[in-house]
């Protein structure tokens, strides 16, 4: 067994506290997006509530994921899968932050309450069924939905919803499908293919031989590839039909929809090189959640900022 990880770790493992970065974006996203302005002192509940949130569809997603997580040698050190944490005494734990995340929303605006609320029971969804749905795409729409609440929730927050808004959560949407679907599903391929989980990836025929080669077919490709480019068209439509020109914005969206580009086919061309790969993701991921501020760059200030 793997040596087990100190206490500070233990808790920023079974936290995913990592990965806050994200879901601090998403919901600040939102914030920025909407149509009214933010007190320093209400930003900050929505980021106690987006905490909230992430320590609670993270912890179930682990619960629900636990038979998996025992045979993936990157877990190995996980509390939950060392047995020094128990599912029951987590569940615990990610009932009590659902419930800080929603009631922490609601005395900021009882509107962005309910899309906590909405956010939370989509990603719960996600956690229970992602990888035993018939049709995995479905599950990984129901997972982005449940990020374009949150971002919904920010915005709510800050006064209420906009187009930008609306732009911003078709893009979560889209992103979500694609890092899930091809990215995160490709990085676990042979677990998933030897546990027999139902993923977007094995959908579409991708599977690992005997030999440990990644056999990726060209609908997959075109899969991801299509959404990519549909998530880059979701920013550079606002940017390029807004009253206000936004030129700097809109070369930074393509720019960096190219190289997010890039980075997609030559981490699928690597898909077996688990180095290559995860450095491609890697670079995929934090492009594509770096443009999306393109559209809400001239109302990032004050606390926000």
């Amino acid at each position: 067994m793997a040596p087990g990880p100190g206490r500070v770790q233990a808790v920023a493992q079974v936290t995913r506290a990592p990965l806050f970065a994200v879901t601090f974006m998403f919901v600040l996203l939102g914030v920025a997006s909407s149509s009214g302005d933010v007190s320093t002192s209400d930003l900050a509940l929505v980021l106690v509530a987006s905490i909230g949130f992430h320590v609670a569809v993270y912890v179930v997603n682990d619960i629900v994921d636990l038979p998996i997580d025992r045979t993936e040698p990157r877990r190995a050190t996980s509390p939950l899968v060392r047995g020094t944490v128990t599912p029951e005494a987590m569940a615990v734990v990610a009932a009590a932050a659902a419930v800080v995340g929603v009631g922490t929303a609601s005395v900021v605006a009882w509107r962005a309450g309910v899309a906590m609320a909405g956010a939370t029971a989509l990603l719960v969804v996600y956690d229970v069924w992602g990888k035993r749905c018939a049709v995995p795409p479905v599950t990984d729409l129901v997972q982005g939905l449940g990020w374009a609440a949150l971002l919904a929730s920010g915005s709510l927050a800050g006064g209420g919803t906009t187009s930008t808004t609306a732009w911003l959560g078709a893009y979560v949407v889209v992103a979500i499908l694609l890092v899930n679907g091809v990215h995160g599903a490709v990085r676990d391929l042979a677990n998933d293919q030897r546990y027999g989980a139902r993923t977007t990836a094995r959908f579409l025929g991708a599977s690992v031989d005997g030999g440990g080669t990644f056999r990726l077919p060209a609908r997959l490709w075109v899969y991801g590839i299509v959404l990519h480019v549909a998530d880059v068209v979701l920013l550079a439509v606002p940017l390029a039909t807004d009253d206000v020109s936004r030129p700097v914005e809109l070369a930074i969206v393509v720019t960096g929809g190219v190289i997010g580009l890039a980075s997609l086919c030559w981490g699928l061309h690597r898909a077996g090189d688990r180095g290559a790969a995860l450095g491609a993701g890697f670079v995929y991921i934090i492009v594509m959640l770096a443009l999306p501020a393109a559209l809400v760059a001239d109302r990032v200030n004050g606390a926000v900022l």
